[in-house]
C-alpha cells in the first residue's frame, strides 16, 4: 500500500532546473505533462517566457513578479498557480525551489519541484468529468 501511495505521488510530482543566464527550464516528463510540452520539449528547455504563457492570465502578473522577487533575493521559492490546459480546463500547480547564486551573488540556476494539486483546489463537482 505504502508503495502504491509513494507511485501516485510521483505521478503528480516532477521536477525542473532553470538555466538562468541560458534562461531554459529543462523539466522531467511530468512537469511537460503539466505544461503541455511534449517529453522532448521539457529535455530541451523552454524560456521562462514559454512558462510563464501558460499560466492563467489572472496569475500570471504575480507570478512573474514572484520569481523575479527569488532572483532578486536568491532566495526560496514557493507559489500555487492555475494553468490554462488546451481543453479549457484549469489545472493547479505548487511549485517550489531555490535560487543558486554565483560568487559574486548572482542568480545562475534555479532547482524544484512542481506539484499537481488539482484535486485540492477544484470543487468535488467539476472532479467528477475527471
Amino acid at each position: 500500500m505504502a508503495s502504491q501511495r509513494l507511485e501516485m505521488q510521483d505521478e503528480k510530482t516532477g521536477y525542473y532546473t532553470w538555466d538562468v543566464i541560458e534562461n531554459l527550464v529543462t523539466m522531467d516528463y511530468v512537469c511537460a505533462d503539466f505544461f503541455e510540452f511534449l517529453p522532448c520539449q521539457g529535455r530541451a528547455g523552454v524560456p521562462i517566457e514559454g512558462i510563464l504563457q501558460k499560466i492563467d492570465a489572472d496569475t500570471r502578473e504575480r507570478v512573474a513578479k514572484e520569481i523575479y522577487d527569488a532572483l532578486i533575493a536568491g532566495d526560496y521559492f514557493e507559489t500555487e498557480y492555475p494553468l490554462n490546459n488546451i481543453d479549457g480546463t484549469l489545472r493547479w500547480i505548487h511549485v517550489t525551489g531555490r535560487m543558486i547564486m554565483d560568487a559574486d551573488n548572482v542568480p545562475i540556476r534555479s532547482i524544484g519541484t512542481m506539484r499537481d494539486i488539482t484535486a485540492n483546489r477544484l470543487p468535488a463537482a467539476n472532479m467528477i468529468a475527471s
